[in-house]
């Protein structure tokens, strides 16, 4: 697909896969903020492309999207402290984007919206007198956590907010069967879970999602 205004004139169909690095945004208010390590991950999905004038379109997208960052262990659990904390999240991804095609090169942005489908949280921590904790937790989301043995999970990371959002832009080359796009998503929702049954406030906890993404469409007809 050329993406010469004659060319574009249909609605394109597609599939996709791409790999992604995640990272977290953190303000917190009580804390200095840790460090998080980028992680890789990946999506597939599939697409609806719908053209209109001027060789200007619409995208709307559906896709399975991991979330996957880390804890410098160090850094969070105190000086002496070895091993790793490690995230893997996955969402319903639905980013609605507008765009702009020159040739066989495009430009888009617009916003997503992101529901939390579960994950793990993998972690092995050696700590400075010797203690080890390791093991592996399911990742909750989309409840409130009102029991304290719950709510005492939470914290640093292991369970999320259900909801994620924010926008996301990026840049593509495209040929007559597929295309190339970078982007990248910038999240505005904290994904810190709201808590109930202990003191911790989640006003003083802001994380937000940063994604890079390298996805590669295969239009079907």
């Amino acid at each position: 697909m050329t993406f010469f205004t004659n060319d574009y004139a249909q609605v394109k169909y597609s599939i996709s896969g791409g790999i992604n690095i995640s990272d977290l945004k953190n303000d917190w208010e009580l804390f200095d903020n840790p460090d998080i390590i980028p992680r890789f991950g990946y999506s597939i999905g599939s697409a609806v492309e719908i053209p209109v004038r001027n060789s200007f379109f619409f995208t709307g997208q559906l896709a399975i999207v991991s979330k996957n960052y880390a804890l410098d262990v160090e850094d969070f659990y105190g000086a002496g402290t070895v091993g790793y904390d490690r995230y893997s999240v996955l969402y319903l991804d639905l980013p609605v984007l507008a765009g702009y095609c020159y040739r066989e090169f495009r430009l888009f942005a617009g916003p997503f919206f992101d529901i939390c489908l579960g994950g793990t949280n993998n972690h092995k921590l050696e700590y400075f007198n010797g203690y080890t904790d390791q093991g592996t937790h399911d990742i909750a989301s989309a409840r409130e956590l009102k029991s304290s043995e719950e709510s005492n999970n939470v914290f640093p990371l292991q369970n999320h907010n259900c909801f994620d959002a924010g926008i996301v832009f990026g840049i593509g080359h495209c040929s007559e069967n597929f295309s190339i796009d970078l982007s990248h998503s910038y999240g505005l929702v904290n994904i810190f879970p709201k808590v109930d049954g202990n003191d911790i406030d989640r006003d003083k906890y802001f994380l937000f999602t940063r994604v890079f993404t390298l996805r590669l469409n295969i239009y079907l007809f």
